[in-house]
């Protein structure tokens, strides 16, 4: 038996520590992990608060120059996408439907369309060999069948419309907590 070189007193086998300093380490160990563990926990919820707090501050700072800028007669506006689907055929199956209903209210309560853009939907075209060459090959571009369309509309932000001025700044302050800077 040796001596134990932590605390002087006897190790069973080879062993350079005894049981009880061994696990005493371990222990230190696991506790220091876990000290280190918590630290950095509390310095990340430390950094989201201080982040919020920050995006909190520019979005009152925002919407106050807003209110300002729409109150003095500047032209604002807001934007939104919807996405429609529209009835494709593909392989005479009819996909999706066509509905704008969305569109339609949002018009009744101001927006108007500023563009559609389409989504297609690709569908890769191979060529199938019978005979001296055998197999699939690529044998075409990607076709691009129209899917929907995303609709951009626009609302005229109006110091006579507080509703617009509320959907303006509701708006706005999701971007600022998004990080996006107004």
């Amino acid at each position: 038996m040796a001596d134990c070189l932590v605390c002087g007193g006897k190790t069973s086998g080879r062993k350079e520590v005894c049981d009880s300093c061994n696990r005493q380490r371990i222990a230190d160990e696991l506790a220091a992990r876990d000290a280190a563990i918590l630290a950095e926990r509390q310095a990340r919820d430390e950094r989201v608060l201080a982040d919020r707090a920050k995006a909190e501050a520019g979005a009152k700072a925002w919407q106050q120059s807003f209110l300002s800028s729409i109150s003095g007669g500047k032209p604002a506006f807001a934007y939104k996408t919807v996405y429609v689907p529209i009835d494709s055929v593909i392989n005479d199956d009819t996909i999706n439907g066509f509905n704008i209903a969305e569109v339609q209210q949002l018009g009744l309560a101001g927006w108007r369309v500023i563009t559609v853009m389409p989504r297609t939907i690709g569908i890769g075209l191979t060529n199938m060999s019978v005979g001296s060459s055998v197999g699939e090959t690529w044998g075409a571009g990607i076709g691009g069948n129209v899917a929907g369309v995303y609709v951009l509309l626009a609302l005229e932000v109006s110091q006579s419309d507080p509703e617009s001025i509320q959907t303006a700044v509701e708006i706005g302050e999701k971007l600022i907590h998004k990080g996006i800077e107004l």
